[in-house]
């Protein structure tokens, strides 16, 4: 075998290596939230879950809605398996901050989500739980880490990590994070998706 052949092949197998990152399926990650996931007056190309498209590869579906509570969200994520039946892969859970700033009962919005959480692993997927900064007030992530705990599932430890309270990153409102707010909380999620995502290939 000449040397010119030998470096083919070895070109050639080197390019199938690469290639086959390629080939591999992408996993349908559906995001289920509130306004934070919804991206209030942001443009999409622009939201968290959207950014992550160039660092994760992801088949994205936004399942989210500005004001809904944890329960409603559940009450979303079951009407939506029920009309689209196709295979989910990982859910990115954000619920619980209107629970809160509605005055609702914080442990009943702790039961919806470890709800979600067994429903989700029921469907064959691999939940995320997305979870807030014990600064956010009652809405802790304590809440989030017990869980996380009891069910032995991935979770985001501060969503808003950098972002809240920073004037430049929030709207006019002061609660919801702007174009560049939702780039860093693309990066507060992303260690967590690829973990999700590293337990999905299993």
């Amino acid at each position: 075998m000449s040397i010119k052949t030998v470096i083919v092949t070895l070109l050639v197998l080197f390019i199938v290596y690469l290639g086959w990152g390629w080939l591999r399926p992408k996993p349908t990650v559906l995001y289920l939230g509130d306004s934070l996931t919804k991206g209030t007056m942001v443009l999409p190309k622009y939201r968290y879950w959207k950014r992550l498209d160039s660092d994760v590869v992801q088949n994205a579906i936004d399942l989210s809605k500005n004001g809904i509570t944890a329960s409603e969200g559940f009450t979303m994520l079951k009407a939506y398996l029920e009309a689209n039946p196709e295979q989910l892969d990982i859910v990115v859970i954000e619920l619980g901050a209107n629970d809160y700033l509605q005055g609702r009962n914080l442990d009943a919005m702790k039961d919806v989500l470890r709800e979600i959480v067994e429903f989700v692993r029921s469907k064959g997927a691999v939940p995320v739980l997305v979870g807030f900064n014990p600064r956010y007030g009652n809405l802790s992530f304590d809440l989030y880490q017990e869980l996380s705990v009891e069910l032995s599932v991935i979770a985001v430890p501060d969503f808003l990590k950098d972002v809240w309270g920073v004037r430049e990153l929030l709207l006019p409102d002061g609660l919801h994070p702007n174009y560049m707010g939702h780039e860093i909380m693309a990066k507060n999620v992303k260690p967590y998706l690829e973990q999700a995502v590293s337990e999905w290939k299993k």
